[in-house]
């Protein structure tokens, strides 16, 4: 057998090469595996609860960002950010409140309430799917 920096490989005081022996690698389950004559990648692909709850956070932040867009707002407008309909959702609304700062970051927003429809002031609630969770998200200009 070849070691990876070539020559022989010696098991029990014989010399060994590649013809001597079949090698048979077996993924975990779980885990997504490359590899080539140098080096071997895993990930682990099981999705945990907090991982879930960060792509559900980008997730929002992707809809705020297509609702400020259609809003026409410029990249430095900041806004408040009004979410309906969460009552049914502690997944998605335990994931807002967990990562309410990176949310708020991202989308210039200066704070999240979860309101009815009323608070939005007037505008108009937006229906979204997040992780298929249907919400209203409504975004008030700060002038």
């Amino acid at each position: 057998m070849h070691k990876q920096g070539g020559g022989l490989l010696s098991v029990c005081g014989l010399d060994v090469d590649y013809s001597c022996l079949m090698i048979v690698r077996e993924v975990a389950e779980g885990l997504a595996v490359e590899a080539d004559e140098n080096y071997t990648a895993a990930l682990d692909l099981k999705l945990t609860p907090e991982l879930r709850q960060s792509c559900m956070a980008r997730e929002l932040v992707n809809r705020i960002q297509n609702r400020r867009k259609e809003m026409d707002l410029q990249i430095t407008d900041r806004v408040r950010i009004y979410l309906s309909g969460l009552g049914g959702y502690a997944d998605l609304r335990s994931a807002v409140e967990r990562h309410r700062d990176y949310i708020l970051e991202e989308t210039q927003g200066v704070g999240i309430s979860f309101e009815s429809e009323e608070g939005v002031a007037g505008n108009a609630l937006t229906a979204v799917v997040v992780e298929g969770c249907e919400i209203g998200v409504g975004l008030v200009p700060l002038l």
